[in-house]
């Protein structure tokens, strides 16, 4: 038998770390959104609604994504990259959770105009929609990342002869 089970519980292990990574990146995007969105409602809080009311919700839209590109990005923390890679794909990581807030924000009812504290007023969608789109984008960094280890690793090792 070629390997015996240890293929198989790596081929299995190989498998099951993206999926428990998806999730959990997914679970901690959702989280990190709401935290976003509740320490942007403190901000407008906190300065007394100066501006324009587009200006506040804008603030908070952009609170919820970037909670959630960094919730995606905990989950695909992969040590060993380089500085730039880590940086870039923060970056990106971070623009994609904007992006999908902004339309999830396009899907659903969005922000509740006449509420702002004493009822939770954000949709859900626009956390979905940032967390989905940030996670997307986390999860093809992690795998390409994860295809350039696996490759760099097998193209170093080598098999212990008897």
């Amino acid at each position: 038998m070629l390997g015996g089970p240890k293929i198989l519980e790596y081929r299995l292990v190989e498998w099951l770390v993206p999926i428990i990574r998806i999730v959990s990146g997914f679970a901690a995007a959702i989280m990190l959104g709401v935290l976003g969105d509740v320490i942007a409602r403190v901000f407008n809080l906190a300065v007394g609604f100066p501006w324009d009311f587009s200006v506040h919700q804008n603030l908070q839209v952009i609170g919820i994504g970037i909670g959630t590109g960094v919730g995606a990005n905990l989950a695909w923390v992969i040590p060993g990259r380089r500085l730039l890679r880590v940086v870039a794909s923060v970056l990106v990581v971070l623009a994609a959770g904007i992006v999908g807030a902004y339309i999830g924000l396009s899907f659903g009812p969005g922000l509740d105009a006449t509420y702002w504290w004493s009822r939770y007023a954000t949709d859900i969608t626009v956390h979905v929609g940032g967390a989905a789109l940030s996670l997307a984008v986390a999860t093809a960094f992690g795998l390409i990342e994860m295809r350039r280890t696996r490759t760099r690793f097998e193209a170093t090792a080598r098999p212990l002869r008897r």
